[in-house]
């Protein structure tokens, strides 16, 4: 996965280097978000185990002026539309940037005892930059891309065992899937589908340590989707 993430994103640059010479465009506006976008979406958190069942997670919002805060900002997001292609049925490649912001309670849906009673809460935000694949056609335009980025993860937890908090910086990668269509001048409505992958580490110790035994954490996703109604600025 690591090396498809390179090559694809050295395929990007030299793709935006062409296409440059060509429109003879700069490239910073290339890497720059260019639309705002208001989004009604639903989130959950899987966190998948060595030889066990995975743990799902029930998101619950944050009760406090910071939660009511987080509600806004995790309905905001900033993304990169490309422009509408003249040629239907074309594919257009480029790299574009990514931003992912979360804050919000979590309880996870387990019959557990102490994991149904331990409440957990996370705090991440990353922002990341690499290749998206768009195909436009009469409908509008699909598209995916893969954003490998640099996150920032802190999880608390309180459980009957132990409570406590870890925070840790580290790389991550976003994949995103959906749909797009621009209408009028600058307006696009967007569905899509989001993977944020999750740092493990964290996770890991937040579960252990609250459960009061080692979790064996191999992998932690935050599952997105949603409906997006974009105001393309640029």
């Amino acid at each position: 996965m690591k090396w498809i993430c390179v090559l694809l994103f050295i395929f990007s640059q030299n793709s935006l280097a062409k296409e440059s010479l060509v429109k003879e465009k700069p490239f910073w506006g290339s890497i720059l978000f260019n639309s705002v976008s208001l989004d009604i979406s639903d989130s959950r958190t899987q966190v998948k185990l060595q030889d066990r069942d995975s743990l799902t997670t029930k998101n619950r919002p944050v009760d406090n002026s910071a939660g009511d805060l987080s509600r806004f900002i995790n309905s905001i997001s900033f993304s990169k539309i490309p422009e509408n292609s003249k040629e239907k049925g074309s594919f257009q490649f480029e790299a574009v940037p990514i931003f992912t912001f979360a804050f919000h309670n979590l309880v996870f849906d387990s019959p557990a005892i102490y994991l149904e009673q331990t409440r957990f809460q996370i705090f991440r935000t990353s922002i990341g930059y690499g290749p998206e694949l768009t195909y436009n056609s009469d409908w509008g335009a699909f598209y995916s891309n893969l954003s490998p980025g640099v996150a920032y993860s802190w999880v608390s937890w309180s459980s009957p065992i132990s409570g406590g908090s870890m925070a840790k910086s580290n790389l991550n990668l976003a994949i995103t899937i959906g749909y797009y269509r621009r209408f009028l001048k600058n307006w696009a409505l967007k569905v899509f589908f989001k993977d944020v992958f999750e740092d493990t580490v964290v996770w890991k110790e937040a579960l252990s340590s609250s459960q009061g035994f080692e979790v064996p954490v191999i992998q932690v996703n935050n599952l997105v989707s949603g409906i997006s109604f974009c105001w393309v600025f640029r």
